[in-house]
């Protein structure tokens, strides 16, 4: 390649001395080159030697070779740098595919966290609800049976009253509605109790 080079250089200067026959033994040694460049200027240069002789049509031949490499190089150049842009956005649009991919990733772990952290808490707030509902009911369960025991017992004053003599028939009503209001009462609160009961355990289950 810098051999090539040094023969335009020698060329040109001979060129310049109008030493046009040794001019032209070196830019014909510049043509061997491979690069099309180095080729276009040799052309160059005889088209410029052939023009000072006067051979218009061999410099025309010339200066079409030269234009001719020229534009190939040219072309060259610009499907290189078509090609590196090419490779400059496939590199791109596939570091954006991986950050795209990367950040559905992200949201799926963040929305699978959510409702695992939903789940739990459904889960603590379900057990707290049942072990709510199990003290309710046990202290549901103690009331009715402590209001069974003020029915057993206000049953058996009744029957007291019942047979009970010496007193009083006025009396002895007084007493018995004022017991048997007691007694519904109670019935009645037990009634309620155990509704209870059984609606918040269907809502549980």
């Amino acid at each position: 390649h810098s051999m090539h080079h040094c023969s335009m250089s020698l060329g040109n200067i001979y060129l310049n001395q109008n030493k046009l026959d040794e001019a032209k033994r070196y830019f014909t040694l510049a043509l061997k080159s491979e690069r099309p460049r180095t080729l276009a200027g040799a052309y160059h240069y005889l088209y410029l030697l052939e023009k000072r002789q006067k051979k218009y049509a061999m410099a025309l031949y010339f200066k079409e070779k030269s234009d001719s490499l020229l534009s190939v190089d040219l072309d060259a150049k610009q499907a290189s740098q078509i090609l590196t842009l090419q490779r400059k956005y496939e590199k791109g649009k596939l570091l954006l595919e991986k950050q795209q991919v990367e950040h559905e990733k992200k949201i799926q772990f963040y929305f699978g966290m959510v409702i695992v952290l939903f789940i739990i808490l459904l889960f603590f707030f379900f057990f707290f609800l049942r072990k709510r509902y199990k003290e309710m009911f046990r202290k549901n369960m103690q009331v009715i049976k402590e209001n069974e025991c003020m029915i057993k017992r206000y049953v058996y004053e009744l029957d007291v009253l019942k047979q009970k003599a010496g007193e009083t028939a006025e009396t002895n009503r007084e007493k018995v509605g004022k017991l048997n209001q007691k007694i519904l009462l109670l019935e009645s609160e037990n009634k309620k109790i155990r509704e209870n009961v059984c609606v918040n355990g269907v809502y549980l289950l």
